[in-house]
């Protein structure tokens, strides 16, 4: 299975001819900063050259084919946009791509509340899905879709599940991330919303593509010290975690 992670990006692909992969992002960059620089390296991956288009599921208004838009660019076969996956069908599309809602900021699993087994159908029959300002246990719902959709419950990974203020800078591409077209350096203002825990994804096979630990000095700590995902974010606080994720991925025979 080959799998990725970005701050928050991650990938899983399933072994076997068929590709199947999951991208969790831990950033608004396409939706709301429209960078290409992260939409065509992630929309490459997941549509894999195919003639299928991109299915974008989202709640501010992107509905019918488009080839490109903003940082919507890279899939070979452009995208179609909707609000659910109500009268789809799935396999008509070489990925689902669950836009954050507004754009920004929010974990958008609520947009295919009671599809969870066609989407973890699709996957298995393999299909790609990348999902978008990824909080993984935001509430006890979310939580609950992504056991099923992921086949385990992320939520321990995940170090800060809401946006930092002012959100993070810059986006660093490691080797691998630069090999699959990811930049060297991105900064948007706030490129990182969410963190997630390198050694938590690495154990479930995956490698980190992009990091923000280009800045060493860059302090962290999410509550008290031992308190993950409780609290405020502080950034002035002493580092509690080290090598946070942007994005990450491993192939595995």
């Amino acid at each position: 299975m080959r799998k990725i992670l970005l701050v928050g990006l991650f990938v899983a692909l399933a072994s076997g001819t068929a590709f199947a992969g999951v991208i969790l992002l831990g950033s608004d960059a396409i939706s709301f900063h429209s960078s290409t620089a992260i939409g065509i390296p992630t929309f490459s991956e997941l549509a894999r050259g195919s003639s299928r288009p991109v299915l974008v599921i989202n709640n501010f208004g992107l509905t019918g084919s488009f080839s490109s838009l903003g940082g919507y660019a890279g899939a070979a076969g452009g995208f179609f946009g909707a609000s659910s996956l109500t009268g789809l069908t799935l396999t008509d599309f070489s990925a689902i791509f669950l836009a954050s809602p507004g754009g920004c900021c929010s974990d958008p699993s609520s947009l295919i509340a009671g599809s969870e087994s066609a989407v973890t159908s699709y996957l298995a029959a393999g299909g790609n899905l990348g999902i978008e300002n990824f909080m993984g246990f935001f509430s006890p719902a979310d939580a609950a879709r992504y056991l099923t959709i992921l086949g385990f419950d992320p939520s321990a990974g995940v170090i800060n599940s809401a946006m930092f203020p002012g959100g993070l800078d810059p986006c660093i591409a490691t080797s691998a991330g630069l090999a699959e077209g990811y930049p060297a350096s991105l900064s948007l203002a706030a490129c990182i919303h969410q963190i997630y825990d390198p050694a938590f994804f690495t154990a479930r096979g995956y490698t980190v593509l992009m990091t923000d630990t280009s800045v060493p000095n860059r302090c962290c700590n999410y509550g008290a010290a031992g308190s993950a995902r409780t609290g405020a974010f502080l950034d002035t606080a002493p580092c509690h975690w080290a090598g946070r994720c942007l994005l990450d991925r491993l192939t595995v025979s």
